[in-house]
C-alpha cells in the first residue's frame, strides 16, 4: 500500500508504517535543486528514523 502526503510529518510517516503502508510520497518542493537537495537529505533521515 502506498500513502500520500504534502508535506513531511515524521509522525504520519510513523503512523502509516504502523498501519502497513510500505511506500510513502512526499510532494517535494521542485522550484530548483538548492531547495531541493536539503528537502531529500530529510526524507532520507526520516525514513532511517520511522524505519528503525
Amino acid at each position: 500500500m502506498t500513502g500520500l502526503t504534502f508535506k513531511l510529518d515524521e509522525r504520519l510517516l510513523g503512523r502509516c508504517a504502523e498501519l502497513g503502508f510500505q511506500r510513502c510520497v512526499v510532494l517535494a518542493p521542485a522550484d530548483d535543486l538548492a531547495t531541493l537537495r536539503p528537502f531529500l537529505d530529510r526524507c532520507a533521515a526520516a525514513a532511517s528514523r520511522v524505519g528503525s
